[in-house]
């Protein structure tokens, strides 16, 4: 028993740590989205530096965007509503994973501009 627990600290200690995805602040969102795109499984999106986004799933739409108390926030008219996302992003898994105000989570695939 005492060579299996030996054995399990030794196997702990050499295993390479997992990278956890970033929570963004503002000015990482800043700098990160108008310089990808976001792909999901039916979607595109990309964004602006002057704040505007277009999302194509079939039939392209104009939003606008913006960071905000740490959050990516997004205007799709004629809606009024500003609808906000935490933004983690996973640079060795090449994704960004949108998570709304109840924890639904949508990961996307970052392709560059």
């Amino acid at each position: 028993m005492r060579n299996f627990v030996l054995i399990w600290a030794i196997l702990l200690a050499v295993s390479p740590a997992v990278a956890e995805p970033q929570k963004l602040n503002d000015a990482q969102i800043i700098d990160l989205l108008p310089n990808i795109i976001a792909v999901g499984a039916s979607a595109r999106q990309t964004f602006e530096a002057d704040g505007n986004t277009l999302y194509g799933a079939g039939r392209p739409s104009l939003g606008i965007w913006r960071a905000t108390d740490g959050q990516y926030c997004s205007q799709w008219p004629p809606a009024t509503k500003w609808v906000c996302f935490d933004v983690l992003y996973d640079k060795e898994a090449n994704t960004i994973t949108w998570v709304d105000a109840t924890g639904n989570k949508e990961v996307n695939r970052i392709e560059p501009r």
